[in-house]
């Protein structure tokens, strides 16, 4: 039980998600599948964990996710946002960008999505993502249906993305669900008729 509580503190304490290899060099294999049975630690993606408390935190999800992604891969949609200082809209799963011919499944948490978009990407953090523009179409094309204004409005208006910046990402991305709705909201918003535009259904 000591030994357990002793590898959660120390798998916290990298404040990343920490390979088996470099758990099982401070316990037996042993102790730390005890420790996942237990519910003290929790697997993220294949030969990769984090203490059951932090497993959950936006930080550990994202990056757990940058350390399985494929070699050319990048974050991207929502979990790209976040990494742009754009909150609020990661979702249950981290979106990873990916061409073809990547495939296989995704662990738990994560979708791979691929796309022959020409996607343009930055390194934040150290993590290879999407341009926040890139991003903000990858969000709107991977969000629960029906689409509304409401929510990508809510973005503009706090200025973490520029408008005809994402005009522009807009035309790298050939298949995007309400194209039409999506071209006119960025249109207006580029034009400055902000306060025209107001969700749908709005009072």
């Amino acid at each position: 039980m000591r030994v357990i509580e002793r590898i959660v503190r120390d798998v916290e304490a990298y404040g990343r998600p920490v390979r088996r290899a470099e758990i099982t060099a401070m316990c037996h294999p042993r102790t730390l599948d005890r420790a996942v049975a237990r519910g003290s630690l929790t697997r993220l993606a294949p030969g990769l964990y984090a203490s059951t408390s932090t497993a959950r935190l936006p930080s550990m999800r994202i990056a757990a996710a940058a350390a399985w992604m494929p070699s050319r891969a990048h974050i991207a949609g929502g979990a790209a946002l976040h990494l742009w200082g754009i909150e609020g809209h990661l979702g249950e799963t981290v979106s990873i960008g990916s061409a073809p011919p990547d495939s296989g499944p995704a662990p738990r948490g994560m979708r791979l999505w691929r796309s022959r978009a020409l996607v343009r990407t930055d390194m934040v953090g150290g993590i290879r993502t999407a341009s926040v523009a890139d991003a903000f179409i990858q969000w709107w094309c991977l969000r629960a249906r029906p689409l509304t204004e409401g929510p990508a409005l809510d973005i503009l208006r706090d200025g973490g993305v520029n408008a005809r910046h994402a005009q522009a990402a807009l035309a790298r991305h050939p298949r995007v669900p309400s194209r039409a709705l999506l071209t006119r909201l960025l249109h207006e918003f580029a034009d400055g008729v902000h306060s025209a535009l107001e969700p749908s259904g709005a009072a």
